[in-house]
């Protein structure tokens, strides 16, 4: 179901006449790779995270286009911040925790920004438009919550599902065509 059907539904339902504002989306194609082997490790996350970094440190040689990078949390924003910051780019984390200023720097950059990484939760995931993003890179880690015994909220490190994955590229190809480099193959 597309967002102008459920302008049809709200309509119907209250039988009044419901205005809405059509907002194109993505208007280029967005080529995705995946790397073609994880190696079985108990703990996943690290080995992703040095992956991740490798196709940041590749993309930024190849290209000056802006590009956003998505990890777990704010831990491993923190540290992929620091390994990319003498790089000669701009690095700019992007998590909730962030005081305005920093999450403004990221959500109103220029449309012709160059050498600029975002490295962000999937915050920036949905419901975000940054239009100069070309290069998308996806550790596919998230943190989820899930309730444990007693009703107690616990969260844990997981795989990001297929829809998150497709979000996270639909942030780039807004303004030109894009790329999305998935730091895991597809079976993960």
């Amino acid at each position: 179901m597309n967002a102008e059907d459920e302008v049809d539904v709200v309509r119907d339902y209250f039988k009044v006449d419901v205005g809405f504002v059509k907002v194109s989306g993505r208007r280029f194609r967005v080529e995705r790779s995946e790397m073609t082997r994880l190696p079985d490790v108990e703990a996943p996350d690290a080995d992703v995270l040095l992956r991740v970094e490798k196709l940041a440190r590749a993309e930024m040689m190849a290209s000056d286009e802006v590009k956003l990078i998505f990890v777990k949390g704010k831990r491993e924003i923190v540290e992929l911040c620091k390994k990319l910051a003498r790089s000669g780019w701009k690095i700019l984390p992007f998590y909730a925790e962030l005081d305005d200023d920093a999450l403004d720097a990221v959500v109103y950059l220029a449309d012709t920004a160059v050498k600029h990484v975002i490295v962000a939760t999937n915050l920036a995931e949905s419901s975000l438009t940054i239009k100069p993003v070309h290069t998308v890179i996806s550790s596919c880690r998230v943190h989820r919550s899930e309730e444990g015994p007693q009703g107690i909220s616990r969260i844990h490190p997981a795989w990001c599902s297929q829809e998150e994955v497709r979000q996270q590229e639909g942030r780039a190809g807004r303004i030109r065509e894009g790329k999305q480099l998935l730091a895991v193959p597809p079976s993960s």
